[in-house]
């Protein structure tokens, strides 16, 4: 019977935290999206179903923006770069 009792109160506490959780992560001021918010945009004639070329349209424009970030990050890593050259692994100089 205590082990029945300490099992529910931990489920009890553990569904707690869960649902506090979620509350936090809402997304309000954070730039996030709620699922129904994600859907419509997908979902790009609004009709309540994201067909197979609205999903593979979205896909695309997903695929496009990382791809335009990778390529910022690599120009941004090889300027970075460009104002070590001279310096060996461990930053001394050949002398």
């Amino acid at each position: 019977m205590k082990n029945y009792v300490l099992f529910a109160a931990v489920a009890l506490l553990s569904s707690a935290a869960v649902v506090a959780h979620a509350d936090h992560h809402k997304g309000e001021g954070k730039g996030r999206m709620t699922a129904e918010e994600k859907f419509a945009k997908i979902d790009a004639d609004g009709n309540g179903s994201i067909s197979k070329e609205e999903f593979a349209a979205h896909h695309a424009a997903k695929k496009a923006k990382w791809q335009e970030k990778k390529e910022k990050w690599k120009e941004k890593k090889d300027k970075m770069m460009k104002g070590h050259e001279g310096h060996d692994a461990e930053g001394a100089s050949d002398e």
